[in-house]
C-alpha cells in the first residue's frame, strides 16, 4: 500500500513548501485546492492522512472535516488541521480533527506530525489509519499541540523567496 497524503490548501507557495519538506519521506503526495476536490479525492482514492487548511474557497476546512466525520467510511480518517487562524486548535477539536498544526510551522514540526501519524498507521497494520472518535488532545504525540491555557505556541516561520 502506498502511503498517500492528501494536502488541501489553496496557497500555491505553501503547497510547494509541503512538497519540499515532505519529499524525503517515503510518501506519495496529492495536492488539491478546495474542499470539494478534497472530498472527491478522498472518495476516489482514500489517503492515509489528510493535511487540511481551514481557510479554503467555497467550502472551508472545518466543513470538510465535519463531512468526513459524518460518513462511516471516513469517520476515522486522520485529519491534521494546518491553519494560521488563531482559533485553529479549538476549531480542530470541535470538528473532530486528529491534530492541529499552526502556521507558520517549522519543517521539523511538520515532519514529526506526519511521521507520528504514519507510524500509528503502520503499528495498527491497517490499510488506513484508524484513530479514536475523540482526538487525543491531552497527548503530546506531535510537537505542536493545540494551545493550552491561552499561551503562545512556539513555531518558526518558513518562507520562500522569489
Amino acid at each position: 500500500m502506498s502511503k498517500r497524503i492528501l494536502i488541501v490548501d489553496d496557497d500555491q507557495e505553501l503547497t510547494m513548501l509541503f512538497r519540499l519538506i515532505l519529499r524525503r519521506l517515503d510518501v506519495e503526495l496529492e495536492i488539491v485546492t478546495s474542499g470539494e476536490r478534497a472530498l472527491q479525492s478522498i472518495r476516489e482514492r482514500r489517503p492515509l492522512l489528510v493535511l487540511l487548511d481551514l481557510m479554503l474557497p467555497n467550502m472551508d476546512g472545518a466543513e470538510v472535516c465535519r463531512r468526513l466525520r459524518a460518513e462511516p467510511d471516513t469517520k476515522d480518517l486522520p485529519v491534521i488541521i494546518v491553519s494560521a487562524r488563531l482559533d485553529a486548535p479549538s476549531v480542530a477539536q470541535a470538528v473532530g480533527a486528529t491534530d492541529c498544526l499552526r502556521k507558520p510551522f517549522s519543517a521539523p514540526a511538520l515532519v514529526q506530525c506526519v511521521q507520528a501519524a504514519l507510524r500509528d498507521a503502520q503499528a495498527r497494520k491497517l490499510d488506513t489509519l484508524t484513530v479514536p472518535a475523540t482526538a487525543p488532545w491531552g497527548q503530546d504525540t506531535c510537537p505542536c499541540p493545540p494551545l493550552r491555557g491561552g499561551g503562545p505556541l512556539g513555531v518558526m516561520g518558513v518562507g520562500l523567496s522569489s
